[in-house]
């Protein structure tokens, strides 16, 4: 019924039920030479961050102008669960912190794309002042972010910044929203293939659930090849 393949069932399940799923280094989960265990270390870190990101955007005094930004755009806030929506706090290393008392370390936060490291040594954060989106695998599991610039950035600062490749996200072969799509692409036999993040949400919250979007990228084989 999710249309799952079965690795992705297998994976699915096991989380439900707290089982420990072991893979080679070349299995499914797009790490060639990684351990599972290395793998599922980054998962961790995704997921426990999109929690964070998504608390401070609904209740942090420090994410308001991302609130303001959603109300701007008629984004209602029970999105903000709905679709897992987050804010970037704008300090430079408000994020590495985060990651420190929750356990992960700045190699972790480094290898996960969250954190760049400059030729001087400093490691800042990728994202900052950021409205956040989770980038989801084909079986929910978030493998990276796409944050949208809020206003007092400075002009120079791109709209849309992506999380690099790393051994969780290719972005050649991910598209947004599709774990909430692949059913109704199955049902209704077509898929609608948008712009951006937002594009997608406006979509799939008016009931066009086989709304996605390619990530950074120009539609793929891959991305085809995902549709089909």
């Amino acid at each position: 019924m999710e249309g799952l393949d079965f690795p992705s069932a297998v994976r699915r399940l096991a989380e439900r039920v707290g089982v420990p799923v072991e893979e080679d280094g070349g299995g499914g989960g797009g790490g060639e030479g990684r351990s599972g265990a290395e793998r599922e270390r980054l998962r961790q870190i995704h997921a426990s961050l999109a929690l964070h990101w998504r608390d401070l955007l609904a209740n942090d005094p420090s994410a308001e102008a991302a609130r303001t930004y959603l109300k701007e755009r008629e984004i209602p806030h029970e999105w903000i669960t709905r679709f897992g929506l987050g804010y970037a706090p704008s300090a430079w290393t408000a994020t590495l912190e985060w990651g420190k008392k929750s356990g992960f370390s700045e190699e972790e936060m480094i290898a996960a794309g969250l954190a760049l490291k400059a030729q001087s040594g400093r490691v800042y954060d990728r994202f900052r002042n950021r409205l956040m989106f989770p980038i989801v695998d084909e079986g929910g599991r978030v493998i990276a972010f796409s944050g949208r610039v809020l206003a007092g950035a400075a002009p120079e600062e791109p709209k849309y910044v992506n999380s690099p490749e790393t051994v969780l996200f290719k972005k050649g072969k991910v598209l947004f929203g599709f774990d909430r799509a692949r059913r109704a692409m199955a049902e209704t036999g077509r898929a609608i293939v948008c712009e951006g993040q937002l594009d997608v949400l406006r979509a799939q919250a008016a009931g066009f659930l086989e709304a996605v979007a390619p990530l950074g990228t120009g539609f793929t084989e891959d991305h085809a090849k995902l549709i089909g």
